[in-house]
């Protein structure tokens, strides 16, 4: 799974079992049937996104957070994490709210640092921005812009500072969704047709280096929880849809191990 865009399209039969892809967009087709049944639950509510409010015709403003905070593991304990929140007081979630914006659109996304001792940027993959080296330190506000130019699948996280990996692998990141102007498409092409989507992102965890994370020796990384959208197997979400439906995976990679995406059972 990469984190970059990839535009395939295809079509195969949906009811899901998913273990990791990032930055592409696929389109599946679940098997036709005589009579369409209504969808047991919106398939974008799989993972809540946040539509970028629009502060003129053709330009939008997010504010995100970074804030510490812990995630529930399958056993029962706890792991510290870093996550992002677009809004205060909530809480920083693991991975961050997934942005969403139209394409042409003129961005500003209002980062504030509220992670203590950490100095971090922001990176926008596929977007036109010069890097930044060196962040914002704690409790430091800074306003990153760009005007979202292609439609696709892609993400957001902490950036090309010394630190910017571990921050990754603690949780600072999240999707980010580029919409074109037609409807209900991935992209600019009639191929990329589809009724229902949902955003996927895996990441992994190793309880060892989130209790210690700026101590901790890399190459020790043994992970031993890998998670879709913040859940790992048993609690990951299903994916409901109707027979003959198009169904749209977007799929972004926010860990550090590459993760694979299967459709088991399907054709």
């Amino acid at each position: 799974m990469k984190l970059h865009t990839k535009k395939h399209t295809l079509l195969l039969a949906v009811v899901l079992a998913v273990l990791a892809a990032a930055g592409l967009a696929r389109t599946f087709r679940a098997t036709a049937s005589p009579a369409r049944q209504p969808l047991a639950m919106p398939v974008a509510d799989v993972l809540p996104a946040f539509t970028c409010p629009e502060d003129a015709p053709g330009e939008r403003t997010c504010e995100l957070w970074a804030r510490e905070g812990s995630i529930t593991l399958p056993d029962g304990g706890t792991a510290p994490i870093w996550g992002f929140a677009n809004r205060l007081p909530d809480a920083a979630s693991f991975p961050g709210p997934a942005l969403i914006v139209d394409q042409g659109d003129i961005v500003n996304v209002v980062f504030h640092n509220e992670i203590p001792g950490e100095n971090i940027s922001l990176v926008f993959t596929g977007q036109e921005l010069y890097p930044v080296l060196t962040g914002i330190a704690t409790s430091e506000t800074v306003t990153y812009t760009f005007t979202a130019v292609s439609p696709g699948t892609f993400k957001y996280e902490a950036g090309l500072t010394p630190n910017g990996a571990r921050q990754v692998a603690m949780g600072l990141g999240g999707g980010l969704i580029v919409r074109p102007a037609t409807a209900n498409q991935a992209y600019d092409v009639a191929a990329s047709a589809y009724d229902d989507e949902a955003l996927l992102v895996f990441n992994e965890l190793d309880p060892a280096f989130n209790a210690d994370p700026n101590g901790f020796n890399m190459t020790d990384y043994k992970p031993s929880y890998w998670f879709i959208n913040g859940k790992a197997y048993s609690e990951t979400e299903k994916i409901f849809t109707a027979p003959g439906n198009n169904v749209l995976l977007r799929a972004v990679n926010l860990g550090l191990q590459e993760h694979s995406l299967g459709v088991l059972g399907m054709h």
